[in-house]
């Protein structure tokens, strides 16, 4: 038996947390560019939410909210993170709208988390659920 002989084992890979690819520069450079990811991670879906939310707040910008909830962020911050926000809702709206009527229900749904993964990996499971039901019902209008 060999002292030295190497587990052939990989570990268990983590899950990827940046975009792997130039198709949203902007959410790639920020999060490139963030010192604690995981407090990226929580001002995107806090600003996400924020995008996502009707009534009087509906389509209204983000940033002023933001700072409230975040008043660390500078104004250059806050004008990426809702700049991030408006293109993870442009993909998901379009990716919606373009597939609309081409796949059985689940096959559409399960399509479509995949392709926001891919671009976006960071999104929680309700974010997911936001986007989705609410790209659906603009989708089918």
């Amino acid at each position: 038996m060999e002292k030295n002989k190497r587990s052939t084992q990989q570990p268990a890979k983590q899950k990827t947390i940046r975009p792997s690819n130039d198709a949203y520069p902007i959410t790639r450079a920020f999060l490139q560019e963030a010192e604690d990811l995981n407090e990226a991670h929580r001002w995107l879906g806090a600003g996400l939410r924020l995008a996502l939310s009707f009534g009087e707040d509906w389509l209204q910008p983000i940033q002023g909210r933001l700072a409230v909830l975040f008043p660390q962020l500078s104004v250059a911050q806050l004008e990426t993170i809702s700049e991030v926000c408006q293109e993870v809702k442009q993909f998901s709206e379009s990716w919606l709208q373009k597939e609309a009527g081409k796949h059985s229900e689940e096959v559409y749904a399960q399509a479509w988390r995949a392709a926001m993964m891919t671009y976006f990996p960071w999104l929680s499971e309700q974010e997911l659920g936001h986007l989705f039901s609410q790209g659906v019902y603009y989708a089918r209008k």
